[in-house]
């Protein structure tokens, strides 16, 4: 009997070990280069400004399937230009399998997919061998959190975002110059 297929969300064990490209969640991030299934390169230039969350996943797994909701939830109350979730699959199917996946689950956020699981470059880049893996990445590109889940996720997320929009309000303020006096 075939098991459902599952999403995973990156909220796991990060392992940083010998043989990866990085020598810390921060070293991975800022020498990052992934591109998605639409094409787009991801790079820490790109994740600046806006607060993101990488998720290593897969389908076939049951606690990713679980952090689908929170993950929705999360990707649904922010705009893009305030918080993205950029998510690697672990799978090792085709890319046509992936995608109808995705499409029947809903899941509409940027995935980053070379069929090769946790050897694939961007898994062995962050140190990642197991799923769920995640790292919530601030508006200034620093690490804010690994491997929250549910709840707690969902709270590292708008407090980040909360910040996004003070810093961006503060700059607003000095970029707008003094009312002429009469």
């Amino acid at each position: 009997m075939r098991a459902a297929p599952l999403v995973v969300a990156l909220t796991g064990v990060l392992a940083l070990g010998p043989g990866t490209w990085a020598n810390s969640a921060a070293d991975a991030i800022a020498t990052m280069r992934v591109v998605d299934l639409d094409g787009r390169a991801w790079t820490a230039d790109s994740l600046r400004g806006r607060v993101t969350l990488i998720d290593f996943w897969a389908t076939w797994c049951a606690p990713c399937l679980t952090e689908l909701p929170y993950l929705k939830q999360a990707r649904a109350r922010y705009s893009t230009d305030e918080f993205e979730v950029l998510g690697v699959s672990f799978d090792v199917s085709d890319r046509r399998t992936l995608m109808s996946w995705l499409n029947r689950q809903g899941v509409i956020w940027p995935q980053v997919f070379d069929g090769r699981g946790r050897n694939g470059p961007a898994a062995r880049h962050f140190g990642v061998i197991g799923v769920p893996t995640s790292f919530l990445i601030g508006a200034d590109g620093s690490v804010a959190a690994t491997n929250l889940r549910g709840q707690r996720l969902l709270t590292a997320i708008e407090a980040q975002v909360r910040a996004l929009r003070a810093t961006r309000s503060l700059q607003r303020a000095a970029s707008t110059p003094p009312a002429p006096q009469s």
